[in-house]
């Protein structure tokens, strides 16, 4: 994490190319120096988690980390704005249809916009 110590409160220091807000308040921020990385923040501005694309082609493979470095999940991007999100278990915890989030029970718990 030594590496992104920059980033751990979003001050709004950098070019943002990209905001997602998320119906928990928190949001997301792909800067326009590297747009591989997206920088995942808490509605008081303090970073939550790193998350890096691996990978351009589909299905599109995204790695998240914890504030702390920790890993915290996997994601696959498929072309229909669909996404699965595996915990560091290999255990579903969460499915995107387009702007809206799914649990493994299908029951919806979150949208972004």
């Amino acid at each position: 994490m030594s590496d992104y110590t920059d980033y751990l409160i979003d001050i709004n220091k950098f070019n943002k190319q990209k905001i997602t807000k998320f119906s928990d308040g928190s949001y997301s921020i792909i800067y326009k120096n590297n747009l591989q990385i997206s920088y995942v923040y808490f509605s008081n501005g303090q970073l939550e988690g790193i998350v890096f694309r691996i990978n351009r082609k589909y299905p599109k493979k995204s790695i998240a980390y914890d504030n702390k470095g920790n890993l915290s999940s996997v994601m696959y991007t498929l072309k229909n704005h669909e996404q699965f999100v595996f915990d560091k278990n290999k255990k579903l915890i969460a499915h995107w249809i387009g702007n809206n989030c799914y649990n493994e029970q299908g029951e919806l718990i979150m949208t972004r916009e």
